[in-house]
């Protein structure tokens, strides 16, 4: 999420129905709030995936597929962001995104994809 400023998270999150209860915790903080729990999710994910190179791929690939729906209304007023945030439509989307990004070992990826395909908490 440190893609995109926390005013944008938050306009998403005033303007548009949020499907998960993590992206409705976190997409309204304020900045400073806003990176001190992403450093704090940062840790507990490191700690869960044993990888710290999973743990930033997911915090960053996560909310762009879980509420890629979201994003894309927020995006329809605001294209020149969708580079920063660009709504992921699938699974598979996802993972070529977070390869390219990440540089992922087929480990890696296997499991970035288990932790994508449960619902964020």
């Amino acid at each position: 999420m440190h893609q995109a400023a926390a005013k944008f998270w938050n306009a998403i999150a005033q303007t548009q129905p949020l499907k998960t209860e993590w992206a409705q915790q976190m997409f309204p903080l304020p900045q400073d709030q806003l990176d001190l729990a992403l450093e704090k999710e940062e840790q507990r994910l490191t700690r869960e995936a044993n990888d710290p190179v999973v743990a930033s791929a997911y915090l960053k690939i996560m909310p762009l597929l879980w509420e890629h729906e979201a994003i894309s209304r927020f995006l329809n007023a605001n294209p020149s962001l969708t580079i920063a945030m660009p709504p992921l439509q699938s699974l598979a989307e996802a993972l070529m995104v977070a390869r390219k990004d990440f540089r992922l070992t087929n480990a890696q990826m296997a499991k970035l994809k288990q932790m994508l395909s449960e619902t964020p908490t």
